[in-house]
Order: structure tokens, then C-alpha cells, then sequence
């Protein structure tokens, strides 16, 4: 049991980076991005073949898929939904939704729908914890790497101009636009962080499940208990989220079956809709839609 609740770290860790993706746009727009999981899925087939170019080195293959990732993000904005700036929460909800699907096309189309694993070189070995744990250096590295990312993003909203001027944007965007802030361009930037935060969530998720189709149900509709129970616009909120969920799926596929692991997820988000709809670290004025 203890090797489960060790191991579940990793998968918690991902969680939380596809988590970090669907605040910043939300914190951004007020929009609940759907087409995350397609982009955690593009993102990770993009990560597979850069780190293939690249030899399997991390820091280059993943500096590169971030810079990539970031401007496919920011053009989905720019391109198809800033021609819809105005329009109500359905409309926009529904093209996020129709964005998905393109992306998952286009990669059945590019990568077929065979399962790819990453080649990223990591430690090898495992580290012995008392109790007769292990945990793979392999694993450890991936924990680390979404945690600096993730405390990146974090930082970035918490303590730059930039968050300042997300923050404006959320509440009113013709306040912020006469205040002088670039509303178009920090939606922008927003969308392409999510993207570059997915896409190393979906390369980090392939060195050892592999990416495939069944990647956008797994993290990215999957992990929407964690961002129920942490908070939709906290980033603080989705790592904790992300634990919790993480950990109880482990707890449940150990003791029931691996059948049981998305139903209880969405258990505990029904049961946080009932009882505390804006999650742990929400904001009360948080309208869900």
C-alpha cells in the first residue's frame, strides 16, 4: 500500500500540469477550455518526435516543445477564437469543444493512432525508501520537472505585470483595455502557456503509459476532479486537487480494480459540487458553467 500512495506522485504531478493549463485560461477568459486534452495529446506526440530529433536530450527537447507548444497555443486563440471576442460562455464552451475534435483528427491524421512512447533519457535506478518503497529516478525526474514548471507558472501570475494584467482582464476586459492592457494579447499568452504546460504533461505522461488517443480522456477529462476540488482558478488549488485525486484513484484501483478509477473521480466531483462548488482555494464569485 505504501509503494501505491509513493507511486501515485507522478501521475499526481502530470495531473496538476494539465490542471495549471485550464487555470490560466480560465483565470484569462472565464472560459473552461475543453480542447486541453487534445492539446496535452498533440503536445505529447510533438514531445515524442522532438526528443527523437534531439537525441532524447530533456532540457533541449523540452525548451524546444515548450517554445512550440506556446505558439500553437497562442495561434488556436488568436485564430479561431478571437474572431468570437463578445460572445456568450455557450458559444465559446462549444468552439473549445469543436477545437478538440480538429486536433484529435489532425493527429490521428500525423500520428496515426498507434500508442507512442517518448525517448527522453532520464536516470535509470531507483531510490529505496525505508519500508521496502522504490521509486525510479525516472519518476523522481518527472515530479521535479512539472513541479519547476508549475512554480514558473505560478510566479508568473502571482508576481509579474503579466498576472496583474490576466487578473484585469478576467474581471472586465473593456476596464483593462482603457487602463491600457493588451486584452487579446495576454489571452493570448495565457493560451499558450496552457498549451506548453499540456504538451509537457503529455510527453512526461508518455516515457512510461505511452500517448494515444485515450491520453485526452485520461488527463485531460480526467483530471477535472482535481480542478473541482482544488479551485478553477487556483493554481495552488489544482496541485493539492491533483494529490487528492491521484492518491484516492490509487487507493480505489488497488483495493477494487482499474475500472474504478474515473468513476470514483467523478464521484468526489459531484460530491465537491454539492458541498463546496468553488473547490478548496476558489473564489466564491466563480460561476460554474
Amino acid at each position: 500500500m505504501r509503494q501505491v500512495v509513493v507511486d501515485q506522485l507522478t501521475q499526481a504531478s502530470i495531473y496538476a500540469l494539465v490542471g495549471v493549463g485550464f487555470v490560466v485560461v480560465f483565470r484569462a477568459t472565464r472560459l473552461v477550455n475543453f480542447a486541453q486534452g487534445s492539446i496535452v495529446l498533440v503536445g505529447g506526440l510533438l514531445g515524442v518526435d522532438v526528443g527523437q530529433r534531439l537525441g532524447g536530450n530533456v532540457v533541449e527537447s523540452l525548451l524546444v516543445l515548450l517554445i512550440v507548444a506556446g505558439v500553437l497555443g497562442a495561434a488556436l486563440y488568436l485564430l479561431l477564437l478571437r474572431p468570437m471576442l463578445g460572445a456568450d460562455h455557450l458559444t465559446l464552451l462549444m468552439a473549445s469543444i469543436a477545437i478538440s475534435s480538429i486536433l484529435g483528427g489532425v493527429a490521428d491524421l500525423i500520428w496515426g493512432v498507434n500508442t507512442r512512447y517518448s525517448s527522453l533519457r532520464f536516470p535509470g535506478g531507483a531510490i529505496h525508501i525505508p519500508g521496502g518503497v522504490r521509486y525510479s529516478w525516472t519518476s523522481l525526474c518527472i515530479v521535479g520537472v512539472a513541479l519547476v514548471i508549475i512554480a514558473g507558472v505560478g510566479a508568473m501570475i502571482r508576481w509579474t505585470r503579466v498576472g496583474l494584467a490576466t487578473q484585469a482582464a478576467s474581471h472586465s476586459s473593456v476596464l483593462a483595455t482603457y487602463r491600457g492592457v493588451r486584452v487579446n494579447a495576454i489571452c493570448a499568452l495565457m493560451w499558450g502557456v496552457a498549451a506548453a504546460t499540456g504538451a509537457v504533461a503529455g510527453v512526461l505522461y508518455s516515457i512510461q503509459s505511452g500517448v494515444d488517443q485515450s491520453t485526452v480522456s485520461l488527463l485531460g477529462f480526467g483530471v477535472f476532479p482535481a480542478i473541482i476540488v482544488g479551485g478553477l482558478d487556483s493554481i495552488a488549488g489544482v496541485v493539492l486537487g491533483s494529490l487528492i485525486l491521484a492518491e484516492i484513484q490509487g487507493v480505489v484501483v488497488f483495493y477494487i480494480g482499474a475500472d474504478a478509477s474515473v468513476p470514483i473521480g467523478y464521484a468526489i466531483l459531484l460530491l465537491f459540487l454539492l458541498i463546496r462548488p468553488t473547490g478548496i482555494f476558489g473564489k466564491q464569485e466563480i460561476v460554474r458553467v
